[in-house]
């Protein structure tokens, strides 16, 4: 079971000496075993943990799960298509259909439109 963070820690451990602010993660991709931690300056990180592994990790409200490969932060979603979300920098997110509804509760979004519901930590 993987630790979780205390509520006040708001960084991810990327490496053994290198941590990043969890307001900076755009959202998470997997790959395998394997998941992709994409940050809101462009940087992207591989790391030999899985999704499940950040699911529990990231229990904060920021963080929803819209399809099998991906966790996103709601703070960086951008627009709500009918099965995918963008996010900035334009990456394109699958979105499961038994996920939709809770997703659209979660924000204000809709097609086109860049307002999201401003969540804390």
């Amino acid at each position: 079971m993987p630790p979780t963070l205390p509520p006040q820690t708001k960084t991810l451990r990327i490496s053994t000496q290198e941590w990043v602010l969890l307001e900076e993660v755009t959202h998470l991709t997997a790959n395998g075993n394997y998941t992709y931690i994409h940050l809101n300056d462009g940087r992207c990180y591989l790391l030999s943990k899985t999704m499940r592994y950040f699911e529990r990790l990231l229990n904060a409200p920021q963080f929803f799960r819209p399809d099998k490969s991906c966790i996103v932060n709601l703070s960086f979603v951008t627009a709500i298509k009918h099965d995918s979300i963008e996010v900035t920098h334009c990456h394109q997110l699958p979105m499961s259909r038994r996920k939709r509804r809770r997703m659209r509760k979660l924000t204000f979004l809709e097609d086109g439109v860049n307002e999201c519901l401003e969540l804390s930590i």
